[in-house]
């Protein structure tokens, strides 16, 4: 019985969770007047539009590894791209906040 309330309670806390947030990540996005894939060079993407918050990426020894960028895209839907120190974009991705 025990076991069946914490699988129901995870299930419903997963629920609730999605309903905050919906997270997609893709292969490109686009930013401004460009589409931007895993691969490439940041200087582009930040001369294509720049990013509206910009978020240090810190590993588990502090050391920062890369920068966030999100990209506001009005009515809640926001564009985020993962660069790191090389200035390679090495993730994107979209989501709507609810």
């Amino acid at each position: 019985m025990k076991r069946l309330f914490c699988i129901l309670l995870c299930l419903v806390t997963v629920n609730a969770f999605a309903d905050i947030f919906t997270y997609s990540s893709a292969r490109n996005v686009r930013v401004g007047t460009k589409v931007v894939q895993v691969g490439d060079n940041a200087i582009q993407v930040r001369k294509a539009a720049e990013p509206d918050k910009v978020t240090p990426v810190i590993n588990k020894y502090g050391v920062q590894v890369g920068e966030q960028w999100l990209y506001d895209r009005g009515n809640g839907s926001y564009t985020v791209i993962m660069v790191n120190n090389n200035g390679v974009v090495y993730g994107v991705g979209d989501f709507i906040d609810r």
